[in-house]
């Protein structure tokens, strides 16, 4: 799949998720969302990368999806390059291995060793060497993407 589609399709999983929400009243009287979702941490993900929790949309999901890999926003996504893309599509994938400012970190210091920087596809390599054999939870943050069954 290309990348760019499957994160389409994750924003739409995520708009999903945001419909489910619901008010709810806390102890203090603050009325706040709650949600019931299927595919998302919605709530931690509307904590971390949005500013409000009322009438977003589908627009605003991908703005989201965008940030949760790394990018300011969606038109930046869509606009890199298919390796940038791809290997945005793994640091997703594997949120729940490693997270992206570790990564980050890891690349950092694996460039600083060598001597050069790595190119996309170089950084795609690397990743799929190390990250997938890495033990889940090796990022001390939970994975924003629900776990199924």
């Amino acid at each position: 799949m290309i990348a760019i589609n499957y994160f389409k399709q994750q924003a739409k999983k995520l708009f999903k998720d945001y419909k489910t929400g619901f008010q709810t009243i806390d102890y203090d009287g603050n009325v706040a969302l709650d949600f019931r979702p299927k595919f998302f941490d919605i709530g931690r993900i509307l904590f971390d990368f949005a500013n409000r929790e009322e009438n977003l949309t589908l627009m605003n999901m991908q703005h989201l999806i965008a940030k949760m890999v790394g990018y300011s926003n969606w038109t930046e996504l869509i606009n890199a390059s298919s390796e940038e893309q791809e290997l945005a599509k793994l640091l997703f994938e594997y949120q729940d291995h490693i997270a992206i400012e570790d990564w980050e970190i890891y690349l950092s210091q694996i460039e600083h060793e060598i001597g050069y920087s790595l190119d996309s596809r170089g950084q795609i390599e690397l990743f799929a060497r190390v990250v997938p054999k890495m033990e889940p939870k090796h990022n001390p943050f939970p994975s924003y993407r629900l776990k199924k069954g």
